[in-house]
């Protein structure tokens, strides 16, 4: 770690650093991990919005008005899905594209931030090293390196729209409060647009208002005179694209109501203990707690990292705010500590998708902390400065480990079928004009058929969705598909619901179903698809 970086060779490591990103993130894209429910279900939107102009789903036909105004999730990550299907088409390939892009997004904002806070160009360039190869979570199915960011930018969810808006926001927040001169119509300008830009974030997962608390304490902790303007203006940006969603929402209100009562124990804030509960489960985002594989867990150097070194980083961070004043200390400080308090306080699911909120911030924090740690190393008496050689072995056992975590994604994939091959054997047996009923998890490759969720028929047959409910038969025929798709997710779901398995056995003799194939896949398991007449 040198002391000085010039502006040439930053910017060549730098491009190297995104390059290295968007090669290791296009490698096996269609391969690894395998399609995950979400991706299919969200992207169902982005396609209708780019070929009909509606935001809606015809997966959910039928369903609280779906297919005509979707509530289920926030419209920002489907527009830009129908962007891109509106250029390119449709398919995996296209469909991850854009969280890929996103995240080569993300690490060029965390590079920018570092440099506007610091100007010091290593810490922006380790930053981006840790965000690459820094393991924090165990690997599974759908996240097979652990490491935060490569992990989410493989899966074509919401979560790396939030991320990209959000350090937009910080990044016109801290120029707009930095500037030493500047007109006031610039200053109000800066200060709509960051949260005009934080709202934006909100809208791509409400987790993404977070960083909202976090530039207001930042503009009322600020010593000039007129914080209290400031913060209007900020929260006025802010209020301006929710202002702009509402009249979607109000469009149809009682499919806002039906379709959000989906979710009402993710928002039980009248409920102290769902925040008690909230705190006690949030280890289970990172992983830390869980007894299976103890020691491979205590082995993993990014966690320790994070335990030890975060903590430290902190420390540093409000020792030099307190003492020297530091309004960047400060800046990057309050993400640190507030965003995942928020996060365990206030966020339900335990999904760790969602530490791509912070986890640029806290690699900023990390890098910063390793930085200033050589820098002071560097001016002490000639024992302790050798001990910079601990960092320097620090980092490139960081280094070694985030390589293993890549060679375990090279091994993963090759033991993947490619979801376009296993789509199209299950192609081969859809009649044209089929009318398809399945998990939406297949509708990707699917989508020139009319193609609906089994979730649909379920959810007639339930009496706490629909009143009165319907016979799970006559779900079966309101739903009249010609052809059904038996996986093994809805083979368990029968088999806890015994009674709508002797329906549907029923449905299927009645309307003379045979099942003309099986596909036995080693990723995606079996499918048992059946032709019916209606």
């Amino acid at each position: 770690m040198t002391t000085a970086i010039s502006p040439g060779t930053r910017r060549a490591i730098l491009v190297v650093l995104l390059l290295a990103f968007w090669l290791i993130s296009l490698r096996h894209l269609t391969v690894a991990p395998p399609v995950y429910e979400d991706e299919p279900w969200q992207a169902s939107t982005g396609w209708k919005l780019a070929t009909a102009g509606v935001f809606g789903s015809d997966l959910f036909a039928g369903l609280y008005d779906m297919d005509r105004h979707y509530y289920g999730y926030l419209p920002l990550h489907p527009l830009l899905l129908a962007a891109i299907y509106r250029m390119a088409g449709i398919g995996l390939l296209q469909t991850r594209l854009e969280p890929v892009a996103l995240g080569l997004l993300t690490l060029a904002l965390t590079a920018t931030l570092a440099q506007a806070l610091f100007r010091d160009r290593r810490v922006g360039l380790l930053a981006l090293i840790l965000l690459l190869l820094l393991r924090l979570n165990s690997a599974g199915p759908f996240r097979l390196t652990g490491i935060p960011l490569l992990d989410t930018a493989r899966i074509a969810r919401y979560d790396m729209t939030v991320p990209v808006f959000a350090l937009a926001a910080w990044y016109v927040f801290w120029r707009t409060t930095a500037r030493p001169t500047g007109s006031e119509r610039g200053a109000v300008f800066g200060y709509l647009l960051a949260g005009l830009l934080t709202a934006l974030a909100s809208l791509g997962h409400l987790y993404g208002a977070f960083w909202l608390p976090v530039l207001l304490i930042l503009t009322l902790w600020t010593p000039s005179p007129g914080r209290l303007r400031r913060a209007i203006w900020l929260l006025a940006g802010f209020l301006i694209p929710w202002l702009l969603y509402l009249p979607y929402v109000l469009a149809d209100l009682p499919a806002w109501r039906a379709q959000t009562s989906f979710y009402g124990e993710r928002f039980r804030l009248l409920d102290w203990r769902w925040y008690l509960n909230n705190l006690r489960q949030e280890p289970l985002r990172y992983a830390l707690w869980l007894p299976d594989d103890l020691l491979p867990r205590l082995a993993r150097i990014g966690a320790w990292l994070h335990l030890l070194g975060l903590p430290a980083a902190a420390l540093a961070l409000m020792r030099r705010s307190w003492r020297r004043h530091d309004f960047a200390a400060r800046a990057l400080l309050l993400p640190t500590v507030l965003l995942p308090a928020l996060m365990a306080l206030l966020i339900f699911l335990k999904l760790p998708n969602y530490l791509v909120l912070f986890t640029p911030v806290w690699c900023l924090t990390l890098a910063w902390g390793s930085v200033a740690l050589w820098d002071r190393l560097a001016t002490a008496r000639l024992g302790l400065r050798a001990t910079r050689w601990l960092l320097v072995a620090l980092l490139l056992a960081v280094g070694v480990e985030g390589v293993t975590r890549l060679a375990a994604l090279e091994t993963a994939a090759a033991q993947t079928t490619p979801y376009p091959a296993f789509i199209q054997q299950v192609r081969q047996w859809l009649p044209s004009g089929g009318r398809v009923l399945g998990l939406h998890n297949y509708w990707l490759g699917l989508e020139d058929y009319d193609y609906h969720s089994f979730a649909v028929p379920i959810l007639w047959a339930d009496p706490v969705y629909t009143s009165p409910p319907l016979t799970f038969g006559a779900a079966l025929s309101r739903a009249a598909p010609t052809v059904i798709l038996l996986d093994a997710h809805l083979r368990d779901y029968f088999a806890h619901h015994p009674e709508q398995e002797v329906e549907l056995n029923a449905w299927l003799a009645q309307h003379h179903g045979r099942r003309v194939a099986s596909i036995a896949d080693a990723t995606y398991g079996a499918l048992d698809i059946y032709w019916v007449q209606p």
